[in-house]
């Protein structure tokens, strides 16, 4: 699906939206660059000084041809917002500055809709959704609730996403560790977010898969299981389990065995590159889009080897 990138050995994908990757490459030095794997089209993003941190891709190609990416870049205690368009090819650097007892902005996957990029932040013992435009404002500042028990609010900082989901903002996160819940936030002017569901996912999967004991995904109790991403049009949630991929159908309750990955994270990329082309023939666009994003979510942090080159 890659082989097309040059230097594939040495890529880390870093983001993805709307079908569109952002990716990071140390060869022959250290560069970000974007490509669309369905034109097999790509391009690197003007070198810069000092290494990424916090990154974010923005682009909705419903409203423009052009991405912006966002920079979150802390620094003594601060953080600082660099944009890059490719309208103007250029990174420009925002005049506002994030002081760490402000907002100090999380390092989770955010999420980008109607002009916004969404990104989880921590302030003062308060958990926070920041929203900030292409031009480096903060436009929203949405209130998150807050855990009580130290357990539960560790598992909810490290184990949560959001995503916008029929149109409406959705939080998913760790209720304990075995424990699935999902807020939604039907006003992003208000502050009521209103319980959609929850689900005890450790007992489905031990009951799906005939086992009466789930280990725990790693160590230091972080969990049964992984949230990956929300679907934007339906009401699934998708999980990882050890090295299974569910998507859990809200409606319903229903778990459902998406794929298996192999042994490594090659072979669990390769397992999503499946699971796209499936998805290409028996779905729409918005469905493909979302299984390229659900793919690179998988991959996040990863380093794609040269085999898949030669796959």
């Amino acid at each position: 699906m890659l082989s097309f990138l040059p230097h594939l050995g040495s890529i880390q994908i870093v983001d993805c939206c709307s079908g569109l990757l952002l990716y990071h490459t140390w060869h022959p030095h250290s560069l970000l660059s974007i490509c669309n794997p369905a034109t097999k089209k790509w391009a690197t993003l003007p070198d810069r000084f000092g290494r990424f941190q916090n990154l974010v891709l923005a682009f909705d190609p419903r409203h423009s041809p052009h991405y912006h990416v966002l920079h979150f870049k802390e620094s003594q205690g601060w953080t600082e917002l660099e944009i890059y368009s490719s309208k103007t090819r250029e990174w420009s650097r925002c005049q506002r500055l994030w002081n760490h007892h402000t907002y100090q902005i999380l390092h989770l996957p955010g999420v980008y809709h109607e002009g916004i990029v969404y990104k989880l932040a921590f302030a003062s013992a308060h958990n926070l959704l920041i929203g900030v435009d292409v031009e480096g404002e903060i436009v929203r500042r949405i209130d998150q609730p807050n855990s009580t028990d130290k357990e539960s609010k560790r598992l909810f900082l490290h184990n949560q996403r959001v995503g916008f989901s029929g149109g409406y903002l959705h939080h998913a996160h760790h209720k304990g560790k075995a424990e699935l819940e999902i807020l939604v936030l039907k006003d992003l002017d208000g502050k009521q977010w209103s319980l959609k569901h929850h689900a005890d996912i450790k007992t489905m999967v031990e009951m799906s898969q005939g086992k009466m004991a789930l280990p725990q995904l790693y160590p230091f109790s972080m969990g049964y299981f992984d949230i990956l991403a929300l679907h934007p049009d339906g009401n699934v949630v998708y999980l990882q389990v050890l090295r299974k991929l569910f998507a859990y159908h809200l409606n319903n309750a229903h778990l459902e065995e998406v794929c298996t990955f192999g042994s490594g994270h090659l072979q669990s990329f390769l397992s999503m590159r499946l699971a796209f082309r499936i998805a290409s023939e028996m779905m729409g666009f918005d469905a493909i889009l979302m299984m390229i994003d659900i793919m690179c979510l998988h991959a996040l942090g990863f380093v794609i080897k040269v085999a898949v080159e030669n796959n």
